[in-house]
């Protein structure tokens, strides 16, 4: 007999994080619920994380999922793990953080609780993110303990701010793989929850969900350097910003999306012509050039002042 697959896949991107990345998997054995697999993609490291994984795996007998690939980012390492998959629901687990007490639990709760005949048309289940070291919440709390809404309308209408971790429809996560550019290993994750609101909803729980314990080295740190070196990547995702995430929403936001694809369509070569072939409303575009012309000098200025170390290739042309 065929045994089920589980109702939730637990997918861990990581890279040169051992020992926190074995603190994330005890998070996750110690979960009541147990209806779940484990898929850790090492995105290219050079410690000892397949042979911790493989001692963990054999010391809590709970089976794990391993896959290594060359160093890509993120992003390239999700889009692996949600392929090797077999949930209903994929949760992504940064290899240093943490799943708060029964997290899986509530996911899989929240999910059955929508009506049978509605759940087509949700893509998910949101919750919050805490502080590991002072359980204190990083954001914003939902306006009820039960709230249906979308991605977009949460951070945009409603503006509840801070991390928002998810368990995603892996059939639609399927559908929406993050672009992979080469030699860019950063890309916005929140990219695919917003393709996702374009046409689902999703519940929200005002449950905390996972403890984040953010590295020195972690994704955040160095924002601006790590974001010169990924225009490419950033470029694409404020086009669709500008175009299709931010339609419907206030002037103010649908103007910096604007500002934001000026900047990084200058980055990869993409002067005023180029750009008004791609966006929509050009009167915004317009507007929005000179705020974003200004954000692009003064980030060729830090580079060119060693302020930011970029190497040159970061800056290329995009496709």
């Amino acid at each position: 007999m065929t045994p089920s697959p589980p109702r939730i896949t637990v997918l861990i991107p990581t890279y040169n994080r051992e020992r926190l990345l074995l603190r994330a998997l005890d998070s996750i054995a110690a979960q009541s619920f147990r209806e779940f697999e484990i898929v850790v993609v090492d995105d290219g490291s050079t410690d000892a994380t397949p042979s911790a994984v493989a001692a963990w795996s054999s010391a809590n007998g709970i089976p794990v999922s391993y896959a290594r690939q060359d160093n890509a980012g993120q992003h390239a390492a999700h889009n692996r793990g949600v392929q090797l998959a077999t949930g209903e629901l994929v949760v992504m687990l940064d290899s240093d953080d943490l799943l708060a007490p029964d997290a899986l639990r509530h996911y899989v709760e929240a999910w059955d609780a929508i009506p049978a005949r509605q759940r087509d048309g949700f893509c998910g289940v949101l919750g919050h993110c805490a502080w590991w070291a002072t359980r204190q919440n990083t954001g914003d709390a939902y306006p009820q303990p039960v709230f249906d809404s979308t991605y977009l309308e949460v951070k945009q209408r409603h503006r509840i701010h801070g991390d928002k971790p998810g368990a995603w429809r892996r059939d639609l996560l399927l559908l929406h793989p993050y672009p992979v550019f080469p030699g860019e290993r950063r890309f916005r994750m929140s990219w695919a929850a917003q393709v996702m609101a374009l046409t689902h909803r999703v519940r929200c729980i005002d449950v905390v969900l996972h403890y984040v314990d953010q590295q020195a080295d972690g994704l955040s740190s160095n924002t601006l350097r790590k974001r010169l070196m990924a225009p490419r990547s950033l470029w694409f995702c404020f086009r669709d910003e500008a175009n299709r995430f931010t339609r419907g929403y206030s002037r103010r936001i649908r103007l910096q999306a604007h500002v934001r694809y000026v900047r990084y369509a200058l980055h990869v070569g993409k002067g005023p012509i180029a750009q008004q072939r791609e966006i929509a409303d050009r009167a915004l575009l317009l507007r929005a050039w000179p705020a974003g012309f200004v954000k692009w000098l003064r980030d060729v200025v830090y580079r060119r002042a060693g302020w930011v170390k970029v190497p040159n290739r970061s800056l290329t042309s995009a496709p």
